[in-house]
């Protein structure tokens, strides 16, 4: 920071958007206190869901908290981290940083054209060192999504992919039913 307002001629200021949710504003607090102490402004937006999305796909944002990145196999969310999933400043993207990175497009594709765990393996460590390297995304913590069920209920199964995320696109809610 000290390096930063040299430059510059000013501290760093950031705006931190988050959703409009009494836990995510209360985490964006805390965040705010230690950016403060090592010496950005920092204000916090609070924004509906819709729009935190809408600003974060477009671009317009300096830092946003978002749960992404969640599924157990890191094959479906090579679409939020490929280059070729960048639009200019903007555009909607869903590589929201607009981070575009040759090694970490190559690694992807050898990631899912492996064939065995041991090659897919080693190219999704190679991802997650250029992640390391060049900070496109910054990993503060894991949500633990949970879904527990009395035996009564049926019709809940395992995804197409072997995961027990079944709600969302796997498992519609109007499938599920009660016995007793």
């Amino acid at each position: 920071m000290k390096q930063y307002e040299k430059e510059e001629g000013k501290p760093l200021e950031i705006t931190f958007q988050v959703i409009d949710n009494p836990g995510v504003i209360a985490d964006a607090q805390y965040f705010k206190k230690s950016y403060e102490a090592a010496g950005m402004k920092v204000s916090i937006l609070v924004n509906k869901q819709i729009g935190l999305v809408a600003q974060t796909a477009t671009g317009n944002f300096d830092l946003s908290l978002f749960r992404n990145f969640g599924f157990h196999d890191p094959d479906t969310d090579t679409v939020f981290w490929r280059g070729t999933s960048s639009t200019p400043m903007g555009e909607v993207a869903l590589n929201f940083p607009r981070f575009k990175d040759d090694r970490v497009d190559a690694a992807i594709d050898k990631a899912t054209a492996a064939t065995n765990e041991a090659d897919r393996d080693s190219a999704y460590r190679e991802v997650q060192k250029r992640f390391a390297e060049e900070i496109p995304y910054l990993w503060l913590g894991r949500p633990n999504w949970v879904l527990a069920a009395n035996p009564v209920v049926n019709g809940m199964y395992a995804g197409a992919n072997g995961s027990i995320q079944t709600l969302g696109a796997k498992t519609w809610l109007a499938d599920l039913w009660l016995t007793k």
